[in-house]
């Protein structure tokens, strides 16, 4: 249809990001279903030692983490939010905040230079001929992320968490 042969479509395509894409998404299927995902939320949430306004926070790191390294925001926003929402629950905080944290933890890791977004993001700037600087990028989406999650944390009951603590 647009007079292109087999070879030059398969020449365009970005088999590099292809190939990333589906390892790190490997990588996290198996890590959710072995449980490595549940025991480092779990572990993480025990290291607040009953300071149940951290734990939003601990999500929000998670969740950061998880796509910083790699896993796509929507899979770490799937792996995270059921325990998350499930802590929150347990432990009476908002489940509207704790949801928020966790997605904008996911979107905050999000431009990391070796995440999905990053990497697609980094790699067309680049091919456009524009400056590129990667750390900028990361940093200003984690912190702009950060920054709002701290209006969600107080906007949703946050000031209540920092007073109260686990028996």
């Amino acid at each position: 249809i647009l007079g292109m042969s087999a070879s030059q479509i398969i020449a365009n395509f970005p088999g590099d990001l292809f190939v990333t894409l589906v390892g790190i998404t490997y990588l996290f299927a198996i890590a959710q279903k072995n449980g490595t995902i549940d025991f480092l939320v779990h572990y993480a949430v025990r290291l607040v030692r009953g300071h149940i306004a951290a734990i939003p926070w601990v999500m929000f790191a998670v969740a950061a983490t998880l796509t910083a390294v790699g896993a796509v925001s929507p899979a770490a926003c799937a792996i995270l939010a059921p325990v998350a929402l499930q802590f929150a629950r347990q432990y009476g905080i908002s489940p509207l905040m704790m949801g928020l944290l966790v997605i904008h933890g996911a979107q905050g890791g999000g431009f990391s230079p070796i995440s999905i977004y990053g990497g697609i993001t980094n790699q067309v700037v680049a091919r456009s001929g524009l400056p590129v600087d990667e750390t900028t990028l990361f940093l200003a989406s984690l912190v702009y992320n950060l920054l709002v999650s701290v209006g969600v944390f107080f906007w949703f009951g946050g000031a209540r968490l920092l007073r109260q603590r686990q028996a």
